[in-house]
């Protein structure tokens, strides 16, 4: 497959015809945005976090070619990012969660498999499944850290950063949800389900990765308010 071959088939196209997905181009600020402020304002200590971020500060603009001309190439430049960015997240909390370094072999081979598998033009449609399921492994590895956490900080610390944390799930489920019934059932009505996944998606991440770093800070016995400490890009 050539590299500029037209691959993008989001329901914005479906319902417009062509590319560009101006909805889709314009909501990728967002995905650029909210890791800048994160980067810029907030005092973020972990170096995974921060790469993290980057990733995803990149990721907006490789969004924003492929929702602009739909290339082969574009594909790659925008998913990328993404594999690389929860790929860092989950090694993240494997660390911080103690767990066997099998799982760390495990998770490398698998997103060594998933970048392989991504890159057969047969397989395409097999991505949104084996992006969701490292995506979903977050959850339980995060509910473990908050439970084993009760041992080491102040309850109410715990409290802090348990809700910015399930904020960000939340947020990040909202924003999947909404790229999947937009895809699965695309209809007028549903033509900015893909541009919410952009928002909510990258400020769920935002929260998530804020509120372990925050934890971890707290945990080296820092005393900090989290409203000072990071400067939340939107006030959701």
């Amino acid at each position: 497959m050539k590299w500029d071959y037209i691959i993008g088939n989001f329901c914005e196209k479906k319902i417009w015809g062509s590319h560009p997905e101006w909805l889709n181009c314009l909501s990728c600020f967002f995905i650029s945005y909210i890791p800048y402020m994160g980067l810029k304002y907030s005092k973020i200590n972990s170096e995974t976090i921060k790469n993290i971020l980057s990733f995803l500060f990149i990721g907006g603009f490789t969004a924003f070619l492929y929702h602009w001309n739909g290339y082969y190439i574009s594909k790659h430049l925008d998913e990328v990012p993404m594999i690389l960015s929860i790929w860092l997240g989950l090694k993240k909390i494997l660390s911080i969660n103690n767990l066997n370094i099998y799982f760390q072999y495990i998770l490398n081979i698998y997103f060594v498999l998933l970048l392989s598998i991504n890159s057969i033009p047969n397989f395409d449609n097999y991505f949104p499944i084996l992006f969701t399921f490292p995506c979903l492994l977050l959850i339980p590895l995060l509910l473990k850290y908050y439970i084993c956490m009760k041992h080491t900080c102040k309850n109410e610390k715990i409290l802090i950063g348990k809700h910015v944390c399930f904020k960000g799930m939340l947020l990040s489920i909202i924003g999947a949800l909404s790229w999947i019934l937009s895809e699965n059932y695309c209809h007028p009505l549903m033509i900015l389900g893909h541009s919410l996944w952009h928002i909510f998606f990258s400020l769920g991440m935002f929260y998530i990765l804020t509120s372990i770093d925050y934890m971890e800070q707290i945990k080296d016995n820092r005393e900090l308010h989290i409203h000072y400490y990071y400067k939340i890009p939107l006030l959701i």
